[in-house]
């Protein structure tokens, strides 16, 4: 990685509206949508422009269902909250161009 960039995991739980924080959501109710699949996440951070690597896990937390998590890279001393507001954006638009195409 060059200069101040870090890598930062991001799971799908991380924007489930259904999930409460407990369990793992971290974003505020009205940024999250309902049942994110790890499709859309890697949709919207490619939008975004992210650089990152995938893998099929588990999250810890509700270990019970299959899921992927994302290792994204973050340059420009971006935090963790921010990043993971500006995905939670890219994912409603990303929902909302699915619905769409149907």
């Amino acid at each position: 990685m060059k200069g101040d960039a870090k890598e930062i995991i991001i799971w799908p739980q991380y924007f489930d509206a259904e999930l409460s924080r407990r369990l793992g959501r971290k974003v505020s109710v009205d940024d999250a949508i309902p049942s994110p699949k790890p499709e859309e996440v890697e949709e919207a951070l490619a939008r975004l422009g992210f650089e990152f690597e995938s893998r099929d896990a588990r999250y810890p937390r509700v270990w019970w269902v299959k899921s992927r998590m994302f290792k994204v890279k973050v340059s420009g001393g971006k935090a963790k909250t921010e990043v993971l507001r500006e995905v939670a954006r890219e994912l409603k638009n990303v929902r909302e161009s699915r619905k769409r195409r149907f």
